[in-house]
C-alpha cells in the first residue's frame, strides 16, 4: 500500500486522471445506471390460477373450481405453498414456487396441467395463468366532473391509453370504475304467456352468443378457414338473439320477452373528488423504469 501512494506521489498526472475516471463513472451511474424507485424490486415466485363463474356462491366455486385446481396442481414439482380462494362469482389459486426451481418451467408446467382439466362448469370462463411481476404505482391521476357514470369512464379510458402512449410509461391501470356489463331480466309472467322456462332462455343465450370454430375446406389455392362470429357484445346484439322460431316463420327474439340493459356491473361503486364523481388512472413504474422520469 506504501508503494502505490509513494508512486502517485511521485505521477500526480496519474492520480488526477484516475480521480476524474472515478467522478465521471459516479455521475455517469448516477444519471443512467442507478434506477430511482421507492422500493427495491423482489423477484415473484408466485403463479397465480384464476377463473371467473358469474352468478355462482363461494361454495359452488369451492366445489367446481379451486378443488379441481388444487387435485390436478398440488404435486407440481417445486411447489412450495399453495393458497386457495373462493368468493362470490370467482376462485383462484396461487402456487409459491421455491427458489431453487426454474419459474419458466413450473409456469409451463401448471399452463399443461389446467389444459387438461375437463370438469369445469359449461358457464365458467377460460382460466387466467398469471405470473406476478412487481409494479410500482408512481403517481395517480383524478379525473373528476359532473358526467355521467358512461361518460366519466370513456374519459378515463382516453385518459389511460394517452398515458400509456408517452415514452417512458408501459403500464396504467383504471380503478374506481365498475365493469361494463349486459343484463338481461325476464318477469315471471312473460315466460308463462309464451310458454318459455328460463332454462330455455338461458340455452338460446348461450348458444346464438358464441364464436364456433367449423373446420376447414381443402382447396387448391389452400386451406380455408370457417368459423362463425356471433358473440354479442351490445344491447342491440343481444335483442336480436332468437328465443323461439316455429315452423311458420313466427320468429320471437329476446326483445320481445326481456329487457335488455347495456350499463354496468350491479356492485355499487362511490367515488367522489369535491363532491363530484371521480375515476382514477393509477401509472406505474415497472422493470428498471425510472420513478423520476
Amino acid at each position: 500500500m506504501h508503494r502505490i501512494i509513494e508512486w502517485f506521489c511521485r505521477n500526480g498526472v496519474a492520480a488526477n486522471i484516475l480521480m476524474v475516471a472515478l467522478v465521471s463513472s459516479g455521475i455517469y451511474s448516477g444519471l443512467n445506471k442507478i434506477v430511482l424507485q421507492e422500493f427495491p424490486d423482489y423477484p415473484s415466485r408466485t403463479i397465480s390460477v384464476s377463473v371467473q363463474y358469474r352468478g355462482s356462491t363461494p361454495t359452488e366455486i369451492e366445489e367446481s373450481i379451486v378443488l379441481r385446481l388444487e387435485e390436478n396442481l398440488f404435486d407440481i414439482e417445486g411447489v412450495e405453498e399453495m393458497d386457495a380462494r373462493a368468493s362470490s362469482s370467482s376462485g383462484s389459486v396461487s402456487l409459491t414456487i421455491s427458489d431453487n426451481y426454474d419459474m419458466n418451467r413450473a409456469l409451463d408446467e401448471v399452463k399443461n396441467r389446467v389444459d387438461t382439466i375437463r370438469t369445469f362448469p359449461v358457464e365458467a370462463e377460460r382460466p387466467r395463468i398469471t405470473l406476478r411481476n412487481f409494479e410500482e404505482r408512481v403517481i395517480t391521476v383524478v379525473i373528476a366532473g359532473d358526467l355521467s357514470e358512461a361518460e366519466m369512464k370513456r374519459l378515463g379510458e382516453n385518459v389511460r391509453d394517452e398515458l400509456s402512449g408517452l415514452e417512458g410509461i408501459s403500464l396504467t391501470t383504471l380503478k374506481a370504475v365498475r365493469p361494463y356489463e349486459v343484463a338481461i331480466e325476464v318477469s315471471e309472467a312473460t315466460l308463462k304467456e309464451y310458454g318459455l322456462s328460463f332454462d330455455a332462455v338461458v340455452r338460446a343465450v348461450r348458444n346464438h352468443s358464441v364464436d364456433l370454430s367449423a373446420g376447414s375446406i381443402k382447396t387448391e389455392g389452400g386451406n380455408i378457414l370457417l368459423r362463425t362470429s356471433q358473440q354479442a357484445y351490445t344491447q342491440s346484439d343481444f335483442d336480436e338473439i332468437p328465443v323461439v322460431v316455429t315452423s311458420d316463420g313466427t320468429r320471437i327474439t329476446l326483445a320481445d320477452i326481456a329487457q335488455v340493459q347495456d350499463g354496468f356491473d350491479e356492485t355499487p361503486i362511490k367515488s367522489r373528488f369535491n363532491g363530484e364523481r371521480a375515476i382514477a388512472v393509477d401509472v406505474f413504474r415497472t422493470g428498471d423504469q425510472s420513478a423520476i422520469e
